[in-house]
């Protein structure tokens, strides 16, 4: 039950990614000033994640590289963008680069994120999600398998952060509430915030705390209607005097197995000239 965006297909990755909205040119942060720094890698016990740059600063390539039962394995991922906004995700699979995830947008907000894989007719859409706001933050996303509309995620917002995130399960169209996901923030600011647009939020999975403004300290998950707390995490952050982040711990507690695991993780940067 460790969450996929707490483990370390991008570790420690924990903030603001332009509320599911892409970036425009006359967003703030792509007014940063000559100079500016960017996270070029992260390195987690041994596993690595570089980020390859377009010119104009988004994010053209997520490489990683991970030790799994000794092997090496290295997955990278091609983000395309139309219009400034991240149209569609690939990698290489079968001996072919294939779309992994495509996104539709309501005018800047992100409104649907098609999921592909093998069906009938070969490689296409297999599963959505379908977005929907109110007053233009994320209110909900809804879940469908097929054709089949199975789960619904209802968030909470405390300002600019997500604070809570209710996950349901569908029936025949009956909601029953099965977890709860709380988060907790302080007010500074993470390191992706050097990263233009909401690609780390395409890449992840249900990762809410990517659209929150603050720096996520501790998650934590309880089953309903048990009221049964089955996973917490908490993470440490470390700053250069330059105020960039340099290493974070990461505490995962697998509560209703008993277990615990932590990892650190280090970020590296290059300036952007």
């Amino acid at each position: 039950i460790i969450p996929y965006t707490m483990k370390k297909a991008l570790p420690g990755l924990t903030a603001l990614l332009c509320l599911l909205a892409a970036c425009s040119k006359s967003d703030k942060k792509d007014d940063a000033p000559q100079g500016a720094y960017v996270v070029s890698r992260t390195i987690s016990d041994g596993d690595t994640t570089n980020f390859v740059y377009n010119p104009d600063k988004t994010v053209r390539q997520i490489n990683e590289h991970n030790v799994y039962n000794g092997a090496l394995h290295i997955d990278s991922t091609d983000a395309e963008y139309t219009g400034g906004k991240v149209a569609r995700l690939k990698v290489f699979l079968g001996g072919e680069t294939r779309v992994d995830r495509s996104f539709d947008y309501n005018g800047e907000l992100m409104a649907r994120i098609n999921y592909y894989g093998f069906g009938g007719s070969g490689w296409g859409i297999t599963d959505h999600d379908s977005l929907v706001y109110q007053q233009g933050k994320l209110s909900e996303v809804h879940k469908f398998f097929g054709p089949v509309r199975s789960e619904v995620y209802k968030v909470t917002w405390d300002g600019s952060n997500i604070v809570k995130a209710e996950k349901y399960e569908v029936n025949q169209d009956q909601e029953q509430l099965r977890e709860v996901h709380s988060y907790v923030y302080d007010a500074k600011p993470g390191f992706q915030q050097t990263i233009k647009g909401n690609i780390l939020f395409c890449y992840g999975r249900e990762a809410f705390f990517f659209l929150s403004t603050g720096t996520l300290l501790k998650e934590e998950w309880v089953k309903k209607p048990t009221n049964t707390t089955i996973y917490r995490s908490s993470v440490e952050y470390t700053y250069d005097a330059k105020g960039l982040m340099i290493k974070s711990l990461t505490t995962d507690e697998d509560v209703a197995n008993n277990t615990k695991d932590s990892f650190t993780t280090t970020f590296e940067y290059k300036l952007w000239n």
